[in-house]
């Protein structure tokens, strides 16, 4: 904690007052890096309006782009995700984020399955699994090539549409 305050310019006195412990500090970590990306990465980019394939593909650019120009709250929850398979005070968090996350995919999806653009027999929670997979893998290799980026979007859409 010592080290944080000095790091931000804050006496040791003042950070304890914020944050009591340390699993506090993480979880305002974990919470300020979640909303980050839940406001900046959300799965309504773009207008509300477009289509799900077209809102799909704006996400990740807006997930490639990030990781090109803005990595550090990807880098910070790779860590945290990292650090939660072994402290539950991130773990519960984190579940919850990942739970909000997997149904916007699966919102998404159900929504071009319902409008025609996906398959009709698409596995629904498991295409929201594999496209986090995907995200998961982007943002954490933050040098990925886009060739390499791009190729495995254009992937995924074929093997969503019908």
């Amino acid at each position: 904690m010592r080290d944080v305050a000095a790091a931000v310019g804050v006496n040791n006195a003042t950070l304890h007052y914020h944050f009591p412990t340390k699993e506090d500090l993480i979880r305002a970590v974990l919470a300020f890096v979640v909303d980050e990306l839940l406001t900046s990465r959300t799965i309504n980019v773009g207008r509300s309006g477009d289509e799900p394939l077209e809102r799909l593909r704006r996400y990740f650019k807006a997930v490639a782009k990030e990781a090109r120009t803005a990595p550090e709250p990807m880098i910070v929850l790779n860590e945290l995700t990292a650090r939660a398979a072994r402290d539950e005070t991130i773990s519960g968090p984190l579940r919850e984020y990942e739970e909000r996350w997997l149904g916007a995919f699966r919102t998404l999806l159900e929504a071009g399955v319902a409008q025609g653009q996906f398959r009709s027999d698409l596995d629904v929670e498991g295409t929201a699994w594999a496209i986090k997979a995907m995200v998961r893998e982007m943002s954490s290799h933050l040098t990925a090539e886009p060739v390499r980026i791009n190729r495995s979007i254009e992937q995924l859409e074929r093997w969503l549409q019908p």
